[in-house]
């Protein structure tokens, strides 16, 4: 069983920018990464944010059973509800600090409009595609993108926090106290990461990189948005060693 941490100062570390104030939205939470979607759903309200939305179309009926946040699939109780307001109930439940609501919609319709009320996004189960078009419109309004999937026996998670600013403490000279230092890291653009050339990428990066792009480039040039890559594919990048 998971731990319930509730109060606005413990999710300082999700979103610094924000702390407990930060909104999320939550979008897309069908099929199988329904499940890491309902994880992910947990964490952030136990950890005491500032408010939830999850914006989905699916029902109760057309998911997988094994969300811990939708029980009335293993009932078979329901079945017509929506999956978000199902699972807005469940949360509800587990921190009823956090504000939580649900929006029945398709993310094709997601525009910057959609989204400025919000501090971070959370896209899950969607073509690279609408990854690509939701970071991009969560760029252009300074708010924090992550996005999921799962294809196959390969899944990944991607962060995109732009320009994202944070401490660190380091030794003060030969004392044995520390200086707290602000320094900044700049995210890429999942589409700068997808069209990146693989020989351009830093040595240590993860094989899962290198499969990604193929993946992408693979779906994108055939227009089918499922994973359709054979081993010829994979000729087309660059012999490298992989490191793990």
């Amino acid at each position: 069983a998971s731990g319930r941490l509730y109060g606005a100062g413990t999710s300082g570390g999700i979103c610094p920018t924000h702390g407990g104030r930060t909104k999320y939205l939550v979008l897309s939470l069908g099929w199988l990464v329904l499940i890491q979607a309902a994880e992910v759903c947990k964490n952030i309200v136990l950890a005491g944010i500032g408010g939830l939305t999850l914006w989905d179309e699916a029902v109760v009926a057309d998911v997988y059973a094994g969300n811990f946040l939708v029980p009335h699939v293993a009932e078979g109780i329901g079945s017509s509800k929506l999956v978000a307001e199902v699972m807005a109930e469940s949360l509800r439940e587990m921190n009823p600090m956090v504000p939580i609501n649900f929006v029945k919609g398709r993310v094709a319709t997601v525009t910057e409009a959609t989204l400025e009320s919000f501090q971070a996004v959370v896209l899950a189960c969607s073509s690279f595609t609408e990854q690509i078009r939701i970071d991009q419109l969560c760029r252009n309004k300074g708010i924090a993108f992550y996005a999921m999937e799962t294809r196959a026996s390969f899944s990944y998670f991607f962060a995109d926090l732009g320009h994202h600013m944070y401490a660190v403490d380091v030794k003060n000279g030969d004392e044995e106290s520390t200086l707290t230092e602000q320094r900044t890291a700049t995210f890429p653009s999942l589409a700068t990461v997808l069209e990146q050339a693989s020989a351009k990428l830093p040595k240590r990066t993860h094989h899962g990189v290198y499969l990604l792009q193929v993946s992408c480039r693979a779906i994108l040039d055939s227009q089918c948005e499922r994973f359709t890559s054979t081993v010829s594919d994979f000729s087309n990048l660059e012999c490298r060693r992989w490191h793990l």
